[in-house]
């Protein structure tokens, strides 16, 4: 129950911070903020796939990431969307079925692997959520914190209430089929009552009339949770490897930075690529 309250008061302080950086403070600040979320992202995910961290490597990442941080803030980089949607809907479920049939993955061991793997992930969050925000204004970011947030918090809720029938029992124990599909139904709700607003901001940002139908809505919103679950299961892997429980201790109830942005990694650019292309 402890644990519960603290995930309840770390959320709400995160949806505070996030909302006065959306709409009371310059945006630069909120991208400054980002920056420094996906870098803490990124020296967490170092430690869990090199424990030893080895610092001229982890330095090298945080500088290719700053760089690709900087690149993305001012040139349209929608061919990363592309590639990071493919990492997560196409190559992360191959590895999770490798991972649960007992295989290590050794080859993240080696830094040039996992510095790529890190940019791709990172940097193609960083890059859809500036041009979701760009095209959509704040309601873009608002729109994928909801879907990662609910999609999340519905899957631990519902499955922890309704849950089961485990959903990948040798890499999270914990979560359950009914909690995800608990988790695709908030969310699908949740964008049918959005849907008039976002084809406005859709219209107004991309400069055309948008005809978004409801069914291509619901095939973004299912991907999305899709995603989410991808990127959730991901870090657990990554956690499992380096045998942790979580990926750091910023943030109470919650853990590391990585725990609590795993899942919006992987919605942001799959969002991103269906919404704006």
């Amino acid at each position: 129950m402890k644990e519960v309250h603290q995930r309840i008061i770390t959320a709400a302080i995160i949806i505070s911070a996030v909302l006065i950086s959306l709409f009371w403070l310059p945006e630069g600040v909120f991208n400054l903020i980002l920056t420094a979320s996906l870098i803490m992202v990124g020296w967490e995910y170092q430690k869990l796939v090199m424990p030893g961290l080895i610092y001229p490597a982890t330095l090298n990442l945080m500088v290719m990431l700053l760089a690709g941080f900087g690149v993305a803030g001012f040139i349209n980089m929608k061919w990363l969307w592309w590639l990071a949607s493919c990492w997560w809907v196409l190559v992360v479920p191959v590895l999770l079925l490798e991972f649960s049939r007992g295989k290590r993955l050794e080859w993240l061991n080696y830094p040039a692997a996992n510095n790529i793997v890190a940019l791709l992930m990172l940097v193609g969050c960083y890059s859809a959520i500036i041009d979701l925000r760009s095209y959509l204004g704040n309601f873009g970011v608002l729109y994928l914190l909801m879907i990662s947030s609910i999609s999340d918090t519905a899957a631990y809720f519902l499955g922890k209430r309704f849950g089961k029938h485990q959903f990948a029992e040798h890499i999270s124990p914990a979560k359950t089929i009914e909690g995800v599909l608990g988790s695709v139904v908030c969310v699908v709700l949740l964008s049918l009552a959005l849907k008039p607003l976002l084809i406005q901001k859709l219209e107004m940002g991309l400069m055309k009339p948008s005809n978004i139908s409801t069914g291509y809505l619901l095939f973004i919103t299912v991907w999305s949770v899709v995603a989410s679950v991808l990127g959730d299961l991901w870090e657990s892997v990554l956690k499992r490897r380096a045998g942790v429980k979580d990926s750091g201790n910023i943030l109470p109830g919650h853990g590391g930075m990585f725990d609590r942005l795993d899942s919006l990694i992987a919605v942001a650019p799959i969002l991103a690529l269906g919404l704006l292309l």
